[in-house]
């Protein structure tokens, strides 16, 4: 979480780092893979190469702010070591970034876009303004 007090409750979570790396992270990863989807780095299929070192290193990125104060990690599931994180968080989003890159067409895409847009719109809407959480 980020400390200090805040109107913004429900965006407890939610500061610069964590939304530009969510933003910017899966088009870094889709930049990085290699246009031969047979290739392998350090022996192992790019494919899958790529969202484990970048999840591994958005991973390492809250630990610094962890360490420098500017990223609080108040529950017990978010500490270190770290492991089901760079699995759940980071790895899992990125594959699943890169099998609908290479999968599915423009279309599906814009609409799975769409739908993801629609999604957190609704949940603003419900938690922030329908609960009175903000």
């Amino acid at each position: 979480m980020v400390h200090g007090r805040s109107a913004y409750v429900i965006y407890v979570g939610l500061n610069v780092e964590i939304a530009l790396m969510f933003a910017v992270a899966p088009v870094v990863v889709l930049d990085l893979l290699p246009d031969d989807p047979q290739r392998r780095i350090a022996g192992m299929p790019a494919r899958w190469f790529v969202p484990l070192a970048l999840g591994t290193f958005c991973v390492l990125v809250e630990c610094a702010l962890n360490r420098v104060g500017a990223l609080v990690w108040t529950w017990w599931f978010w500490r270190w070591p770290h492991v089901w994180l760079i699995l759940a968080v980071y790895i899992l989003p990125f594959r699943v970034a890169v099998w609908v890159h290479e999968h599915l067409g423009r279309a599906a895409k814009v609409r799975g876009a769409v739908a993801a847009v629609v999604l957190a719109v609704a949940a603003h809407l419900v938690f922030a303004t329908g609960l009175g959480w903000v």
